[in-house]
Formats: C-alpha cells, sequence, structure tokens
C-alpha cells in the first residue's frame, strides 16, 4: 500500500539519508514506522544503494549480535569473535557506504547496540525507529547528538488520510456512518485502520463501503491491553457509558467515574460520553450476549427515571429484547428526530406497529425520507396530505416533500410542483410564509425565476415569527453567498445564528448552511485561507462524528479547489463527496458533485471518461446551473481537444451569463474568467466586468484588472496580476499569468524577462501542484525528481555528488539538468539558482 499520510516523513529521512546524516524516526506503535522504513529501502535500493536491515525484536532472544547476524553474515565475520566484528564491520560498512536501517532499536540485544554506535562512531549512516529518543542505547544516542542527527515524528494520520487508506483497503470510499466509526476507533493509527477493515464484513452500495459488523482485529485487542487496567468499580461504570454510548454521570458510580476520566476513557461532566472507542469495542466484545441484553434493559430501566432521556432508555429496552408501550415510542421517535438522530430514530420507528394515526405518519415519513426509503416515505406523506386540514400539519408535510424531490430524489422540478400544491390549500400567512421560503430553494435549483421581493410588512404576525425570519435569513445568506457581497452574507449569517436560539426543534442543517454561506462569502471575496480553514474544520468534525454535512463540506471544498487550480485535492474531495452525498444530503448537491468530477477529470486530462461521465446525467438536473457549468466545462475541453478556441470560450461564456441570470452570479464570473484565460477578447472583458459589477469583493476586482491587462495591455502589464492572484490563493490563475506574461515578453524582445517568467510559471505549476490549464505553448512543468536535482545543483553540488546523494550515475544527472537548463530557460548553475527562487 502506498505511503498514504507518511509521504512528508519518507521524504525527510530520504532527504537526510541523502545528505550524510543518520535519521531517528519516532511513533508510537502502530503508527506505520516499520512500513515506512520498508518503503525507504526500497527507495534507496532503487537509487542503488547499498542497504542493510536490522531488526530490533530479534535482540529479545537474548543471543549477543543475533540482531545483525545476517549483516555479519553478508559481509565475511560469520563465527568471528565480537570485538573482531566490532572492528572490521564498521570499516566494512564505510567503504561499501551502506546505510543501516535499524527498526524497533530499542529492543536490540546489547552487544548489537553496542555495534550500531560502532558504526555511527566511524560515520556511518543510520536510520534507527522507536517510540522515544529514551529507547536508543546510550551509545548510540551519545554519537547521534554529537553528529547532529535528524528527528523525524509520525503524528497520527489526519481524517482525511484515515479514509483514503479504509478506501483503498476496502476497494471504495467508506460510507459515512462507516467512516465515523473507524475514525473514532482508529485514533489515527495506520496499523489500526488494517486491522479494523480487516475484521470488518464489507458491503459496498450506492453510499460507499459499508463496514457492518466491526470487531476488535488482533492488533486492536494489543493495544487495549497495553494500557493501565482499570478498578473492578471502573469497569462497571465503563460498560454502562460504553452500551448507552452517553449517560448521566449521575447514574454511575462516582470513584469509577472519576478512573475513567483520569485515563482518558469517558469525558464530560453533567453527561458522561465514550472518549476511546476502541477500548469500549474490546470490552463489550467479551462480555456474553445473554448478559448484555440483560444488562440494556436494566440500564434502559434505570434511565427512564430521568427527564429528556425516555428515547435513550427506549432504545436500549429494546436493544436488550424488552417492549415499550407504543405512545411511548412514538414520543421517542420524535425526540430523536428533534436531536438530530436519525438512525435512533429508524431503529425505534421500526418497532411501532401499523397505525394511521397522521402524526405517526407524517413521522415515519420524515424518517424514511431521511434514511433513504423514499418510496416508504412518499407513501406516508401522501396518506397524511389526503386528510390533513390543519395549516401547520400541511406545512410540515410541504417541507418534507419539498426535500424528498428536490434532494434525495434529485428532481427539483417536482419539488416545486409539490410545495406550490400544498401552498394553494394554506390560509395562515405565517405559516404559508414559512413555507414559501423553502420554495425559494426549490425553483433556485430548477433553474426558475425567483420572486426577491421584500416580505409583506403588514403582515405582523409574519414578520414577528423567529421561524421565518430564520429561514428568511437562511435564505438571504444563501443567496448573497451566490450573488451578493461578503459584507451582506455576513450580515445574514448573524442573524441567523442569532435567531436559532429562539426557534425550538431547529433542523441540525439550518446551522451548517449558514456556515457554508459563510465560507462560500470568504472564498468569492478571494480570503481563500480563512474559507478553507473553516472548511476543514468542519469537514474533520463532520467525519469523525458521521455528520449528514460530511458530503456538502467535501463539494465545498472540491470547488474551490477546482477554481485554485488544484486539481489533484478537487479530484480527491469530489469523489468522496459524490459517496458521503448519496448517503446524506439536504443540499441537492449530490448531482453537482458528480458533474464536478467530470469536470476535474477533463482538465487532468482525462477526457474521455469525463464525457461518459456526463452522458450518464440526467436531462432533468441539467436544469440546474450548477451541474450546467461544470458539464461545460467538459465541453469546452473538448473543443480545445479539437483547436476550436473561439468555440470553447463561447462554451464557457453562454453558461456563466446563465449561472449569473439564475442568482449564481459568482459561479458564472469564474466560468467567464476561464473563457478569458482561454480567448482573451475586449467584448468578454465588459462582460466578465459586468458580471463582477460592485461587490466589493478583492478577488471579482484582481480578475477584472487581470482582464484589462490581457485584453489592454502591454507586455509587462499582466505580471503585477501574478502575486495579486497568488495573494488571493489562486495558484492556477497565478501560474496562467505568469505564462502568458512570458510569451507576451518573449514577443516583444525582452527575452530575459521572458525567461524569467517564464521560469516562475513553471515553478508555480512544480512546486505548488497547480493545473497548467490552459495550457500555454511552451510552458511545462518539471518532475520531482528534475526539482530534486535542480535544488541541489542550485545549491553548487556538482553533478559527481547529487549523483551519490540520489544513488544515480553522473549521466543520468547531468541529462535531468539539461532537461531543467531547457524547460527554465537558463544555462547552468550560475542562473539555476536565481531561477529556482
Amino acid at each position: 500500500m502506498e505511503l498514504i499520510g507518511r509521504l512528508g516523513p519518507a521524504a525527510e529521512v530520504l532527504e537526510a539519508v541523502r545528505g550524510g546524516r543518520s535519521v531517528l524516526l519516532l511513533g508510537a506503535g502502530g503508527s506505520g514506522r516499520s512500513h515506512l522504513l520498508g518503503e525507504v529501502a526500497d527507495r534507496l535500493a532503487e537509487e542503488g544503494r547499498d542497504v542493510g536491515l536490522v531488526r530490533g525484536r530479534d535482540g529479545e532472544a537474548g543471543v549477543p549480535l543475533v540482531a545483525v547476524a545476517a549483516l555479519v553474515a553478508e559481509h565475511g565475520l560469520a563465527g568471528a569473535e565480537p570485538l573482531t566484528v566490532y572492528t572490521r564491520l564498521p570499516a566494512v560498512l564505510g567503504r561499501r557506504r551502506t546505510i543501516l536501517l535499524v527498526d524497533d532499536v530499542g529492543a536490540l540485544d546489547r552487544a548489537s547496540a553496542v555495534l550500531l554506535g560502532q558504526v555511527v562512531r566511524a560515520g556511518g549512516t543510520a536510520v534507527m525507529i522507536g517510540e522515544s529518543a529514551d529507547d536508543l542505547p546510550g551509545s548510540v544516542h551519545d554519537e547521534l547528538v554529537r553528529r547532529g542527527a535528524a528527528t523525524v515524528w509520525l503524528e497520527p494520520l489526519a481524517p482525511d488520510d484515515v479514509l483514503a487508506m479504509a478506501a483503498a483497503l476496502a476497494g471504495d470510499e467508506l460510507a459515512s456512518e462507516s467512516a465515523a466509526d473507524l475514525l473514532a476507533l482508529a485514533e489515527g493509527s495506520p496499523a489500526l485502520v488494517v486491522d479494523l477493515v480487516a475484521a470488518a464484513d464489507i458491503t459496498v452500495d450506492s453510499t460507499g463501503a459499508c463496514l457492518s459488523v466491526m470487531r476488535p482485529g488482533p492488533r486492536s485487542r494489543r493495544v487495549v491491553a497495553g494500557r493501565a487496567a482499570l478498578p473492578e468499580s471502573a469497569l462497571r461504570a465503563f460498560v454502562e457509558v460504553a452500551l448507552a454510548e452517553r449517560l448521566p454521570t449521575i447514574l454511575l458510580d462516582e470513584e469509577g467515574v472519576a478512573h475513567l476520566r483520569q485515563a482518558g476513557l469517558v469525558a464530560g461532566s453533567d453527561v458522561s460520553t465514550v472518549v476511546r472507542r476502541l477500548d469500549a469495542m474490546v470490552l463489550l466484545d467479551d462480555v456474553p450476549p445473554d448478559e448484555l441484553s440483560a444488562r440494556r434493559r436494566a440500564l434502559g430501566g434505570r434511565l427512564r427515571a430521568w427527564a429528556g432521556w425516555q428515547a435513550r432508555a427506549d432504545l436500549l429496552t429494546l436493544r436488550g429484547g424488552g417492549t415499550v408501550p407504543t405512545h411511548q415510542l412514538v414520543q421517542s421517535v420524535d425526540r430523536s428526530l428533534a436531536d438530530g438522530r436519525v438512525t435512533d430514530a429508524g431503529e425505534l420507528l421500526h418497532a411501532l406497529p401499523p397505525m394511521d394515526d397522521p402524526a405517526v405518519l407524517l413521522l415515519q415519513g420524515r424518517v424514511c425520507s431521511e434514511l433513504g426509503r423514499l418510496d416508504e416515505a412518499l407513501a406516508h406523506l401522501q396518506a397524511v396530505l389526503a386528510t390533513a386540514q390543519a395549516d401547520s400539519v400541511l406545512g410540515c408535510v410541504g417541507r418534507e416533500l419539498g426535500l424528498l424531490h428536490a434532494v434525495r430524489r434529485m428532481d427539483p422540478g417536482a419539488a416545486v410542483a409539490s410545495v406550490e400544491g400544498v401552498l394553494s390549500r394554506m390560509v395562515d400567512p405565517g405559516e404559508r410564509r414559512v413555507l414559501a421560503a423553502d420554495l425559494v430553494k426549490w425553483r433556485l435549483m430548477a433553474g426558475q425565476p425567483v420572486d426577491r421581493g421584500e416580505p409583506d410588512e403588514g403582515d405582523a404576525r409574519a414578520v414577528v415569527m423567529a421561524r421565518t425570519r430564520l429561514t428568511e435569513s437562511l435564505i438571504g445568506a444563501m443567496l448573497a453567498a451566490l450573488d451578493g457581497t461578503r459584507s451582506a452574507v455576513q450580515d445574514h449569517v448573524d442573524a441567523g445564528f442569532a435567531l436559532l436560539a429562539d426557534v425550538p426543534d431547529v433542523e441540525p442543517w439550518v446551522a451548517e448552511l449558514l456556515t457554508l454561506s459563510q465560507y462560500l462569502g470568504l472564498a468569492f471575496d478571494g480570503d481563500v485561507d480563512t474559507a478553507e480553514a473553516l472548511a476543514a474544520q468542519h469537514r474533520d468534525r463532520a467525519a469523525s462524528a458521521a455528520a449528514p454535512s460530511l458530503g456538502m463540506w467535501e463539494y465545498a471544498a472540491a470547488e474551490t479547489a477546482l477554481h485554485r487550480g488544484v486539481t489533484r485535492q478537487a479530484a480527491a474531495l469530489a469523489r468522496r463527496a459524490v459517496r458521503h452525498l448519496a448517503w446524506r444530503d439536504y443540499t441537492g448537491l449530490r448531482p453537482t458533485a458528480a458533474a464536478l468530477v467530470a469536470a476535474v477529470d477533463a482538465r487532468c486530462g482525462r477526457l474521455t471518461s469525463a464525457e461518459r461521465q456526463v452522458d450518464q446525467i440526467p436531462a432533468a438536473q441539467l436544469l440546474d446551473v450548477k451541474v450546467e457549468l461544470h458539464v461545460a466545462r467538459v465541453r469546452a475541453e473538448r473543443r480545445l481537444r479539437e483547436r476550436d478556441v473561439p468555440g470553447a470560450a463561447q462554451i464557457l461564456d453562454d453558461v456563466g451569463r446563465r449561472a449569473a441570470a439564475s442568482a449564481h452570479r459568482h459561479l458564472g464570473v469564474m466560468a467567464v474568467d476561464e473563457a478569458m484565460m482561454i480567448d482573451p477578447r475586449e467584448s468578454r472583458r465588459e462582460l466578465l466586468v459586468e458580471l463582477i459589477g460592485d461587490s466589493g469583493s478583492e478577488l471579482g476586482d484582481a480578475l477584472a484588472g487581470r482582464a484589462a491587462a490581457l485584453t489592454r495591455g502591454g507586455p509587462g502589464d499582466l505580471v503585477p496580476w501574478v502575486d495579486r492572484l497568488l495573494e488571493l490563493g489562486m495558484v492556477g490563475r497565478a501560474a496562467h499569468a505568469a505564462s502568458v506574461s512570458s510569451r507576451r515578453l518573449a514577443a516583444a524582445g525582452e527575452a530575459e524577462s521572458a525567461r524569467r517568467w517564464r521560469r516562475r510559471a513553471i515553478m508555480l505549476g512544480s512546486d505548488r501542484g497547480a493545473a497548467s490549464w490552459p495550457v500555454v505553448e511552451g510552458v511545462g512543468s518539471l518532475t520531482q525528481r528534475e526539482l530534486d536535482i535542480a535544488r541541489l545543483a542550485a545549491e553548487r553540488a556538482r553533478s559527481r555528488e547529487i549523483a551519490e546523494q540520489l544513488g544515480l550515475s553522473v549521466r543520468t544527472i547531468d541529462n535531468h539538468l539539461a532537461r531543467v537548463y531547457r524547460k527554465l530557460g537558463v544555462s547552468g548553475r550560475d542562473e539555476l539558482r536565481e531561477a529556482l527562487v
């Protein structure tokens, strides 16, 4: 398996070793340090280096020099006295420039540790791995400190890396709930990821790979067994919290809870929740099933007396094989839905007998819709609609029908028709206004005109309704994020969050959509760093909690990455978003995410695959202008392949106009700006400026200025916009501006300036990983190997020295350098340093 999440540390180790420095690689057990050491060994061997691998654990046999026995035998010293080995082997390894790779250095037998110290003292290079510097034998530690060895730490894997590794093992992206479970259990450990996925039953459906039965494997058990033992009172308390997942602390043994907190197993003061899920899994796996059932029933009975805990009590009772009265189940389903615990609501609902009560049918419709059982949901909602008279009930049904059709069935046109039908039966102005605000979203998605007039101030009751004002703030924030100014977005977002406290039982996604609007306002204003930090924070939180917002945040980050020109990141996030939106989607973004995957593939040269994906998009989904924008990118790429530059630009122009006319002005601006990059014309610049308008956006101002330089400016007028676009996070657009500047300066006879900006364009594409789009003739990028060699040469290293460091021949180095010089337009090492800077 590739070094997911470990490429940075591997590069640090290789760089140090190539420079002749020893390395101490530190990481907890299961951090992937042995796997990384193996990959380093393979890379060094491919470079022609002599590598000696030492397994520290062999030293546990207690036989002197057993850990280095293979190395001793390889160099003709088998059977020699230890003193002979100590004096001769370091010299032999030094002559051969052997690099020692020592796994589990802390487990070395004493004699092998002494030999390792002799090797390092003689100037040999070694890479040693352990949990901490304290693992090092004293003789080795002192020599490493004296010779300035490098230290590389292996931190726990980031959530994205855990999910990438799991996807590689499972054969597909994980479904959201499985992803959240794995993130909580694996604790960022590559070894635990492998252990848990291998022990799970894996099924794959439209939502991704489901780890349906997760049990602790051997590695998981060893990790938990290695932790501090708990007293009996703490074990009893831990079993109860693990069974319920969260409990009022007052129900638990006080001394036991204190031990659990000190051990980091639970957290919380009034409510105790499990922190280390892996320990809880191992503990419960060892309890007999009959005993678990009895404990669940008993715990449910104790919990029932506590206000606000009825739903959890009923769930425990059912899981323990008990029964719950029907009226009580209905209340618990409603409470679970209000708390955003849809899976719990579905489990409770499954225990309900068939009923004709409209309130129960509405609950069943809501839960089935959330869980993706859409035909069942629609049948329940239509049954309620057939008999409903009260406007409050009609409003609830209308909201659920809108979500079902527009978001979950991806048919916003049907949502508009259904909601309009429900509105026609409603009389109460306040209830109508709440549902009418929802209708705005579905019309936007369906590409239909939106009534953006001011609310009726004469309707005092409607104006003061907190829920109505919250919905209006949300709609206002969403519209401003796509069509307005950053300040307008923030005003609506602030108003919405202020109202959240005044509205009971607000759907959890309301706050998420307000935050998404804030993110879009930041991104379209050019504050990409702040926007990306916000998205990463919410993406990691959603992944850890299996929150329905996960796919939304992945899509938002993928779209921004596309506009920035960072296509590799865009591709990874967009594909993950498609999977997670298939599981939970309250935004209607699933078809847009699928279209984004196609657009990224087209930009990366996979045009045939992109066109196949576009052909599978239903015509109804193309009514959503967000989908249409990405499809247009694929079709424009086909025109570019056919060398129809004006045709490609016109496709993007047209869709940009339609986006702006459909209240998606910022997305329209990005499309027209892409057309400017392909085929800059004055009429196109005027269109771009018209769409940007008076948004006050720093990014909009920069795009307008860059467009003027493209169409009106002299050879060097585009140059200042390179750094400005970089400041705003638009790496791909900055690389394009540098490329065009180089070409124009060369045409004007300013050869030196042209070479300088050509180098800048190449380095932006090489060093920052920006996509070279659209391709500017004569401007490519350096491969990673070329970049490594160029950097060493720029530091005045000679070809022979570089060859020795990288394990290549001098001739190979010179050939690489010749290509670097040609690409960068330099004559030799003297100019190379300036070019790279």
